[in-house]
C-alpha cells in the first residue's frame, strides 16, 4: 500500500536558485530526450530505447558541466518520463483515441517538478536532505508511516516549493462491513447521503471570482514581460492556489465524514470528462470537484480497511427507490413524486438510495442490505 504525503518546502535563496537550475537542466534534457526520439525515428524507421538514452546520458555527463550538477538518478527519471509519455501515446493510437497527444517540448518555466526515485534524499525531523542541493527546512505537519520510496520536488506557480513523499507500507486488512451509505453528488446539494443528510458545497470559485477577475484584467493591461507582468501574474496565481487549497481542504473533510459514517461507501461512476462538455454546467462541475471526492474517500477507504463501491450511474435519478418504477423527469425538477407508490422524495436522497441499491446488489454486501431500514430493502431485493 502506498501513501503519499506533501509538504511545504521553505529554501533560502541560495538553495531557490539552484532548485531552479535544476528543473531548468531537466527541462533541458527532457527536450533533447524527445528531440532524439523523434529524429531517431525519421531517419532509421525505429524508436529509442530507454536503455539506449540512458547509456548516451552518461557519456554526455562527462563533459557538460551543467549535467554533472544534478544528481543522476534525478536525469534518469527525466529519461523514464520521456519513455512512459511516448508508451502512453501509442497505446492512446491502439485504443483509438481521436487525439493521442504525443509528448510536447516544454518551454521555459512549464518543467515543474523532479523526482528522486530510488535514493539521493533523507528525511531527518523538519529537514529534507536532498543530494547535490543540501538541507531544506519543511513544515512537516504530520509523521510518515512506512518506508520512504520516492521524493518529488514540485515548483508552483506562486513560486511555493513543495515535497511529495511516497512511503510503502503493508496493506490494512478489510474489515467485515457492518453500515452501508449511498452518496449521490450533484450542484443542488454537493453530496446527499442515502440517510437523508446534505452537504452544501461552498462555491469557493464563486466566491472569489469578482476578486480573481480583477486580478486578471490588471494583468492583460500590463506589458508581457515586465516586472509588473510578472508581479501581477504571480497574483492571479496566487488567487488560484488560494481557490484550489479550499476545495482541496473541503474535499477532505468531506472525505473523511463519509469514511467515519460507514464501511461501505457507494459512489456513482461518472464519466466526467464527458459532462464537462456541457458549457452551462461546467464551471459548476469543475469547482464541486467531483473527482477529486472520490479518489479521495478510496484513499482514505483503504487505509481504514473500508470499501468504496462504484456503481453504473443509468437512471439512478429517474428510477423510484421504493417500487423501481422508471419515472423521468428534468434536470429541474428537484422532488421525486412517484405516480404508482405514491412516493415523494428529494430527487437527491432518491438517487443516494438506488445507488446504495446497486452497490448492495454485489453478493459480497447483500447482507448489508437488511441492516438498512425503508424503502432501500425492497429496492435491493429487486435486483
Amino acid at each position: 500500500m502506498k501513501i503519499s504525503y506533501k509538504f511545504r518546502m521553505y529554501p533560502n535563496k541560495e538553495q531557490t536558485a539552484i532548485l531552479e537550475d535544476t528543473l531548468e537542466t531537466c527541462r533541458r534534457l527532457w527536450n533533447a530526450a524527445l528531440s532524439d526520439r523523434k529524429n531517431t525515428y525519421k531517419e532509421t524507421g525505429k524508436g529509442r530505447t530507454y536503455n539506449q538514452q540512458a547509456a548516451i546520458l552518461t557519456i554526455e555527463k562527462k563533459e557538460d558541466s551543467e549535467l554533472k550538477a544534478v544528481f543522476s538518478q534525478v536525469l534518469q527519471n527525466v529519461l523514464k518520463r520521456v519513455d512512459l509519455g511516448i508508451a502512453a501515446f501509442f497505446r492512446r493510437l491502439r485504443e483509438g483515441a481521436k487525439k493521442p497527444g504525443f509528448p510536447r517540448f516544454k518551454s521555459e518555466g512549464q518543467y515543474k517538478s523532479f523526482t528522486y526515485p530510488q535514493a539521493g534524499f533523507k528525511l531527518e525531523d523538519n529537514h529534507l536532505i536532498l543530494s547535490k542541493i543540501g538541507t531544506i527546512r519543511i513544515f512537516k505537519h504530520r509523521e510518515i508511516e512506512g518506508k520512504i520510496k520516492t521524493c518529488t520536488i514540485t515548483r508552483y506557480h506562486t513560486g511555493c516549493w513543495y515535497c511529495s513523499l511516497v512511503s510503502e507500507k503493508d496493506d490494512v486488512p478489510k474489515i467485515n462491513p457492518q453500515a452501508a451509505i449511498g452518496v449521490d453528488v450533484g450542484l443542488k446539494h454537493m453530496v446527499a447521503i442515502s440517510n437523508g443528510e446534505y452537504i452544501e458545497y461552498p462555491e469557493y470559485y464563486y466566491q472569489t471570482e469578482e476578486k480573481l477577475a480583477d486580478a486578471q484584467g490588471k494583468l492583460s493591461r500590463k506589458k508581457k514581460g515586465s516586472s509588473n507582468y510578472r508581479e501581477a501574474k504571480m497574483k492571479v496565481a496566487r488567487i488560484h492556489k488560494h481557490i484550489a487549497n479550499q476545495r482541496a481542504d473541503f474535499s477532505h473533510k468531506v472525505s473523511r465524514k463519509l469514511i467515519d459514517m460507514a464501511d461501505v461507501v457507494v459512489f456513482e461512476d461518472l464519466n466526467i470528462l464527458n459532462m464537462l462538455k456541457n458549457h452551462h454546467l461546467a464551471k459548476a462541475i469543475s469547482d464541486h470537484a467531483w473527482g477529486m471526492l472520490t479518489r479521495n474517500t478510496i484513499s482514505k477507504a483503504e487505509s481504514a480497511g473500508k470499501t468504496v463501491v462504484l456503481v453504473n450511474p443509468r437512471n439512478t435519478s429517474q428510477r423510484c427507490s421504493n417500487c423501481g418504477t422508471r419515472v423521468p423527469k428534468d434536470l429541474s425538477v428537484r422532488v421525486h413524486i412517484c405516480p404508482h407508490c405514491g412516493l415523494v422524495m428529494c430527487r437527491d436522497r432518491n438517487a443516494a438510495l438506488n445507488i446504495l441499491a446497486d452497490g448492495l446488489s454485489v453478493s459480497a454486501y447483500r447482507d448489508l442490505a437488511s441492516t438498512v431500514e425503508g424503502p432501500l430493502q425492497q429496492a435491493t431485493s429487486m435486483k
